[in-house]
């Protein structure tokens, strides 16, 4: 599952998730069978993104519960079902964008992630 937040009006972030969506076509995903995409738009409110990020959280954890809700009822024990957990968190910041939008995170903030995309 890929879990993508931006914060752009949903006019100028089409573009993005055209060429986000090929990206992960190119890498040899499908969209819909062997990748969910699950994206949230802010409207550029930067406050926004932290909030949007958890509920596309929660949205993948209900799938995951989903997922469990249906093995069990088709006659698995719950006790033979693995436990799954997320193992790694990506903290990506778009510096292009932040500029756009006037901002300018501090180099502490920008220490603090994990990639950050000029």
């Amino acid at each position: 599952m890929a879990l993508y937040v931006q914060s752009p009006l949903p006019v100028e972030a089409a573009a993005t998730l055209t060429a986000f969506r090929e990206a992960i076509r190119d890498l040899g995903y499908i969209e819909g069978q062997t990748i969910v995409l699950d994206f949230r738009l802010s409207k550029g409110i930067m406050d926004a993104l932290p909030a949007l990020a958890a509920e596309l959280v929660r949205i993948h954890h209900f799938r995951q519960a989903a997922g469990y809700v249906d093995r069990i009822i088709r006659g698995t024990k719950p006790g033979d079902l693995p436990i799954n957990a997320s193992s790694k968190f990506d903290f990506v910041i778009n510096l292009r964008t932040a500029r756009a939008l006037g901002l300018s995170p501090s180099p502490d903030f920008t220490s603090a992630v994990n990639e950050v995309i000029e």
